[in-house]
Formats: structure tokens, C-alpha cells, sequence
């Protein structure tokens, strides 16, 4: 079964809280462990979300939640947009020190530098002055991919 048709086991109320307070293992941890530690997080929320609206596939409750936000922002006149382009920035953040994640110069996808397809070596492909070094092929459209770095995130 495709990873977003596969339907959640959902964790009983003591676990999703042992998932929520694990704060104090979070400082503890470094590198890709921390990132993990916030996947985890965001994994108990979508589960609590997805169990208490009926979700129960993971891409349905992700995209049923994004929007109950959406209507949560318009209520209470938050921008959804910059909430997100914060988001972003914080992921960017996040995971630009680990040189985990590449973002596509064309479909704006990001994609772990494992996954990225090799450039071709041709004398055209050169990388302008101040330009940053690619770090591959988008899987998905072909363009080029740039490490994502705080400072280049959008």
C-alpha cells in the first residue's frame, strides 16, 4: 500500500503524551535527532487530529488540518500566508545546518540531497559569481536543486 494511502495506528493518550513531553530528550539530542524529535510532534498532533475528525489517512489529516488553520487564522486575523513563509524559514533553519535538504530552483520542491539526480558534467553548466553551487537534479521537474541555507530559503 502507497505511504499516503496507509491509515494511521493511532496512539493511546498516555504514548501521545510521552511523544509531547519528551522536551528534556529533545536538548539532549543533536544533528538529524532533533529534527526527529520535532517530526514526532507534528506526528502526534496530525494522529490527535486525525482520530478526533476522522482523517485517518495521513495525507487527508494534513491537508484537513492546514485548512482548519486557515479558517483558525481568518478568525483570528492571522496571516496564514506569512505564518507560513515563517514555517519555511524555521524548516530552512532547521535543517540547513545538517545539509539534509536541497530545494528546486524551478518547482520550489524540497527534496533530501540523497534523492536528487546527478548533474550532467557539460562545459555550459557553469555556476555564476555569488551564485550557490548546485547540489543536483530536481526528481520531479529536471531544474536544478541549491542547498537550502537560511539566508537562501525562499
Amino acid at each position: 500500500m502507497p505511504k499516503a494511502e496507509q491509515k494511521f495506528t493511532f496512539t493511546p493518550g498516555t504514548e501521545l503524551l510521552r511523544k509531547l513531553e519528551s522536551w528534556e530528550e529533545f536538548h539532549k539530542a543533536d544533528g538529524l535527532g532533533i529534527n526527529k524529535f520535532r517530526a514526532s510532534w507534528a506526528e502526534a498532533a496530525v494522529e490527535y487530529f486525525g482520530e478526533i475528525t476522522g482523517a485517518d489517512v495521513p495525507d487527508l489529516a494534513v491537508h484537513d488540518l492546514l485548512a482548519d488553520l486557515m479558517h483558525y487564522c481568518d478568525q483570528h486575523a492571522v496571516s496564514f500566508e506569512d505564518q507560513l513563509a515563517n514555517a519555511e524559514d524555521r524548516y530552512d533553519e532547521e535543517v540547513s545546518d545538517l545539509g539534509e535538504v536541497s530545494k528546486c530552483q524551478n518547482c520550489r520542491e524540497r527534496w533530501s540531497d540523497v534523492d536528487l539526480k546527478p548533474l550532467e558534467n557539460r562545459a555550459g553548466n557553469r555556476v555564476g559569481q555569488g551564485e550557490p553551487t548546485p547540489s543536483g537534479k530536481c526528481p520531479q521537474c529536471g531544474s536544478v536543486c541549491h542547498p537550502v541555507t537560511p539566508e537562501c530559503s525562499n
